[in-house]
């Protein structure tokens, strides 16, 4: 018997043994012995966190930063990161008997808070006689000339229609309902001139 053992243990044998008992000993001793003490802080990724595994109980509540709410984000209220805007089209007719501007389209525009506007034009020129026909187009904000925003528009004769377009930004407007623009006039040296299709986009850009 003693004999027969001898001849089966071999070299190899006895070392996968003694490595089975390593082994084995290694992970009691693992659990028994690794713990949030041992573990060096900062050493662990997040990606070896099980998926939902921290809960509130886990966070310190003391060391976030302050939640914004709806009410107020970063200091300012939530009406000043709101985009606000309106757009008309004419209607009736828009044709200037001399240089003083005629309104051709006007918008109204309500801010909750002080702010600059976007305002963006178009519209048709169209020559009422027969040798080309000149005229100016500009916004107003509440009767005020928008600073930049005056244009020289000029219809090419009949047949032909001019088309024109303009952009400008106000100057800061107060909190409330403003009127918005877009007038016309015809140069007094040339043929008469009728607008069409004029239209006006106004878009608040923000505060200052």
């Amino acid at each position: 018997m003693k004999d027969r053992l001898k001849r089966r243990l071999s070299f190899a044998n006895v070392v996968a043994v003694i490595a089975l008992f390593v082994a084995l000993g290694g992970s009691v001793y693992a659990a028994n012995k690794i713990s949030g003490k041992t573990i060096k802080k900062g050493s662990e990724p997040g990606n070896r966190l099980k998926n939902d595994s921290v809960t509130g109980k886990q966070v310190a509540e003391s060391t976030l930063g302050t939640v914004p709410n709806a009410d107020a984000l970063g200091g300012a209220p939530a009406s000043a990161y709101l985009t606000i805007g309106r757009s008309a089209k004419q209607s009736g007719t828009c044709d200037p008997l001399d240089t003083s501007f005629v309104s051709c389209v006007t918008v109204s525009l309500n801010l909750p808070d002080a702010g600059r506007v976007l305002l963006d034009g178009a519209g048709v020129a169209i020559d009422q006689g027969a040798v080309g026909a000149e005229g100016a187009c500009r916004f107003a904000a509440d009767n005020q000339v928008v600073s930049g925003s005056p244009i020289s528009v000029y219809a090419r004769p009949q047949p032909d229609n001019e088309d024109f377009s303009l952009t400008a930004v106000t100057d800061p407007l107060g909190p409330g309902s403003h009127s918005l623009q877009l007038a016309c006039n015809e140069e007094s040296t040339t043929s008469a001139i009728r607008f069409d299709e004029t239209q006006i986009s106004a878009v608040v850009l923000g505060s200052g």
